[in-house]
C-alpha cells in the first residue's frame, strides 16, 4: 500500500506532536515533583527512563493502526468498547484540567475574569477545526509547534543555565532519596497524555525508531528540573505557582527580557494548544467508535471547556497520576499481553 501523504500521521509527526503536547504536562509536575524528590527531583526523570524505553515498543505495537482499534483486537468487542469508554471519560477528564490550566497561565498576562472564558472559547474552536478529518492538519500543526517551543524552551534554559546553585542541588536529605521512586513515577504518569496521539490513524512511513526521543525528552525534562530547583532551590519552588516563568528574572540583559514572561507564556500557548487538540482529537475519535454514525462529540468536548471556566484550577490534581499511569502504562500493557495470548491460541 503506498502511503496517502493526505492522511492521519506518520510515526514522525505523532513523536513531534506527543512531546509538544506533553511540555504543560511537565511544567504542571515541576511542583509535585519537587515535593517528593526536593535537591534530587532532576534524577526522576532519568529514573523514569528505563520504563519509558520499554513502553515504545508497547505502544507502537498498540497504535499499529489506532488505539481504539488496537484495544478492540487485543480485548475482544465488549472489552475493547468498555476500555474505548474508559479512555473516552479520561480525556474528558484530561482536558478539563489542561484547559484550566491554560486559562490560567494566560489570565498572568492580562486583567478581568471575563478573559478566561475568552480564552476558553478561542481554544475550544482552534481545537475542533484542527482535529477535523483524518487528522493530517493536526500532524503539520505539531510539526510547526514542535520547532517553536523547542527552539524557545532550549534558550530560555540556556540563559537561565548560570543561575544554578549547585548548593540548591547538593547534599540531599534523607526525604529526598525516599522520594525518587514516587517522584519518577510522576514522571511516567505523562503516558496518560501522549497515549492519545495513537488514535491518530497511523500512516506507512521508513518505521523510524521511537526510542531516541524517549531519550530526549527524558533529558530535557530533567534539565528543566535541574535549572528551575538550582536557580531557586526546593523551597522557594514550592512557594511558586508557576515557577518555569520566573527564570527570566535571573537573566542579565537590559530590556530585552524586561516583559519576559509574557512573551514566554505565549510561547508555551502554543504547547497548550497542541495538548487540547491532542485530547480533542482523542475523544472524538473515541466517540465516533463508541457510536458510529452518531454525532455529538463536539458536545462532550464543549462540556469539557465550560467545566474547565467553572471549576477551579486543579480540582481532580491528586488523581490524575494514578489514571495517567493506569491508562497509559498498565491497560496498554495488558492490552498487548492479552492480544499475543489471543494470537497464540
Amino acid at each position: 500500500m503506498e502511503e496517502n501523504k493526505g492522511y492521519g500521521a506518520s510515526v514522525r509527526e505523532r513523536l513531534e506532536l506527543t512531546l509538544t503536547a506533553l511540555l504543560p504536562g511537565a511544567l504542571a509536575l515541576l511542583h509535585p515533583v519537587t515535593v517528593r524528590a526536593g535537591r534530587l527531583s532532576w534524577l526522576c526523570p532519568v529514573l523514569a527512563l528505563p520504563v519509558g524505553l520499554w513502553l515504545c515498543a508497547l505502544w507502537r505495537e498498540l497504535g499499529a493502526e489506532d488505539l481504539p482499534r488496537g484495544l478492540e483486537r487485543a480485548f475482544g468487542h465488549f472489552l475493547g468498547k468498555v476500555c474505548q469508554l474508559l479512555y473516552f471519560l479520561w480525556a474528558l477528564v484530561l482536558l478539563t484540567e489542561s484547559a484550566g490550566r491554560y486559562a490560567a497561565r494566560l489570565m498572568t498576562t492580562t486583567e478581568g475574569e471575563q478573559a478566561r472564558w475568552l480564552f476558553l472559547l478561542a481554544a475550544l474552536g482552534l481545537c475542533l477545526w484542527l482535529s477535523r478529518g483524518t487528522g493530517a492538519v493536526l500532524a503539520r500543526t505539531g510539526k510547526l509547534f514542535f520547532l517553536a517551543t523547542g527552539v524557545v524552551l532550549a534558550l530560555i534554559l540556556l540563559l537561565a543555565l548560570p543561575a544554578v546553585d549547585w548548593k540548591n542541588l547538593w547534599p540531599p536529605e534523607e526525604a529526598d532519596l525516599w522520594g525518587l521512586l514516587p517522584g519518577a513515577g510522576l514522571c511516567l504518569s505523562l503516558s496518560g497524555y501522549g497515549i492519545y496521539a495513537l488514535c491518530l490513524p497511523r500512516r506507512l512511513d521508513s518505521g523510524m525508531k521511537s526510542w531516541p526521543w524517549t531519550v530526549w525528552a527524558c533529558g530535557v525534562f530533567a534539565a528543566l528540573l535541574f535549572i528551575v530547583v538550582g536557580a531557586f532551590g526546593p523551597a522557594l519552588t514550592l512557594r511558586m505557582r508557576d515557577p518555569f516563568l520566573y527564570l527570566l528574572e535571573g537573566v542579565r540583559v537590559p530590556g530585552a527580557f524586561q516583559r519576559g514572561e509574557a512573551a514566554l507564556v505565549a510561547v508555551l500557548a502554543l504547547g497548550d494548544i497542541t495538548l487540547l487538540a491532542l485530547l480533542t482529537r482523542g475523544a472524538l475519535t473515541l466517540w465516533w467508535e463508541l457510536t458510529p454514525g452518531w454525532k455529538g462529540g463536539e458536545l462532550w468536548v464543549l462540556f469539557a471547556f465550560l467545566a474547565a471556566g467553572v471549576l477551579p484550577v486543579g480540582a481532580a490534581e491528586r488523581w490524575l497520576p494514578v489514571g495517567s499511569l493506569l491508562l497509559g502504562i498498565i491497560l496498554p500493557a495488558l492490552a498487548v499481553l492479552t492480544g499475543k495470548l489471543r494470537k497464540r491460541k
